[in-house]
C-alpha cells in the first residue's frame, strides 16, 4: 500500500499526479471519526486543487437514539447510502447533481427545502463518516492508497 502523507502539499501533489490524464472525474473519498479535521482538509484541497466537495452529513438519516449496535448497523441506518450513491455516481458521470440536504437546524428527519446543485469538476472530494466505504470504492479513491 502506498505510503499516505501527513503533509497537505504532499497530499495536493499525490492526487494532482493520480488525476492527470484521467476522462472521468477523479472522487477522493476523506474519511474519518466526528471532529477529525476531514472538512478543513477538504476546504483545503479543494481550494488548492479546484475541487468540488461533496458533504457526507448531507445524507445523514437521522437515527439519533444512542444504539449499542456494530459501526456497520449503525452505519447502514443512519446515513441515506441510496441519495449518496446517486449523487456520486451522477457526478463521476460528468453531470450536475442536485439533491436536499439532512435538514441539521429541524434535526427531525426532514430534508432542507433549498436543493444543493453541484456541477462536476475533475477532483470531487466526498468527505464525511463511512466516505471510504467499501461499497463506494468503484468510483472513489480513498486516502488509504486511492484504491
Amino acid at each position: 500500500m502506498p505510503r499516505v502523507p501527513n503533509d497537505p502539499t504532499e497530499l495536493v501533489a499525490l492526487i494532482a499526479a493520480r488525476v492527470e490524464g484521467t476522462v472521468r472525474p477523479f472522487v477522493v473519498a476523506l474519511d474519518g471519526r466526528s471532529g477529525a479535521g476531514k472538512s478543513t482538509l477538504a476546504r483545503a484541497l479543494a481550494e488548492s486543487l479546484g475541487a468540488a466537495i461533496v458533504e457526507g452529513d448531507d445524507f445523514y438519516a437521522g437515527g439519533i437514539e444512542l444504539r449499542d449496535d456494530s459501526a456497520e448497523t449503525r452505519a447502514a441506518a443512519w446515513i441515506d447510502w441510496t441519495r449518496q450513491h446517486a449523487v456520486l455516481e451522477t457526478l463521476h458521470s460528468r453531470h450536475e447533481a442536485v439533491w436536499r440536504a439532512f435538514d441539521w437546524e429541524a434535526f427531525d428527519g426532514r430534508l432542507c427545502d433549498r436543493a444543493t446543485k453541484l456541477s462536476p469538476k475533475q477532483i470531487i472530494i466526498f468527505e464525511g463518516v463511512y466516505a471510504a466505504r467499501p461499497e463506494l470504492a468503484r468510483i472513489s479513491h480513498s486516502a488509504r492508497g486511492f484504491g
